[in-house]
């Protein structure tokens, strides 16, 4: 069996955190662009709420891949 360092660990998770975070984003644009007056405003404020998940996501990708490569 293979050891797994902690970092690689944390590349597999964050990897597929933001790889879920943008299919959500998918779908909340998808409903979107589907729905007008209050429930349409209601799912654009989901779509904003799902493009910042995706964001933050993609931030911890970087963060990990900078302390990565000053930890090599």
């Amino acid at each position: 069996m293979e050891s797994t360092s902690f970092v690689e660990t944390q590349r597999i998770v964050l990897g597929l955190r933001l790889k879920r975070t943008a299919q959500e984003l998918q779908e909340a644009r998808k409903i979107a662009s589907r729905r007008s007056g209050t429930r349409g405003k209601e799912a654009r404020l989901e779509e904003l709420k799902a493009e910042e998940r995706v964001a933050k996501a993609e931030e911890a990708c970087v963060q990990l891949l900078l302390f990565q490569a000053h930890h090599i």
